[in-house]
C-alpha cells in the first residue's frame, strides 16, 4: 500500500509541475480555444497554448506582415513596369546600302 501511495505522490508532482488551471475565462474565448486545439492540435491544449504564446512572442510570423511585404514587392514591380512602358520605344535605325537603298 505504501508503494502505491509513493507512486501516486510521484505522479501528482509530475503532473502539477506542468499542469495549468485557469479560472474566469470568458465562455466564447474558452470555446474558441477548445475549437482551435481540437482542429489544429488534435485536442492537445498544451501545444495549442504554446503555439499561441509563440505567436504572441513573435516567433511565428504575423500574417499581416507577410501580406504587407508581398504587396510592397508587387508595388515595386508595377512601378518598374510603368517605367519601362513610359520610355519611348527606340526607333528602328534605317541603314543605307552603298547603292542608296534604305533597309
Amino acid at each position: 500500500m505504501k508503494e502505491f501511495q509513493k507512486k501516486v505522490e510521484e505522479i501528482k508532482k509530475k503532473v502539477s509541475r506542468t499542469s495549468l488551471y485557469i479560472g474566469r475565462v470568458p465562455e466564447k474565448t474558452k470555446t474558441d480555444f477548445i475549437k482551435l486545439a481540437d482542429i489544429e492540435f488534435e485536442k492537445d491544449y498544451g501545444m495549442c497554448l504554446k503555439w499561441l504564446m509563440d505567436f504572441r512572442n513573435g516567433l511565428l510570423e504575423n500574417p499581416n506582415s507577410v501580406l504587407s511585404s508581398r504587396i510592397d514587392i508587387l508595388a515595386e514591380e508595377i512601378n518598374q513596369l510603368k517605367g519601362l512602358a513610359e520610355k519611348e520605344p527606340e526607333k528602328e535605325k534605317k541603314r543605307k546600302m552603298i547603292s542608296g537603298k534604305e533597309i
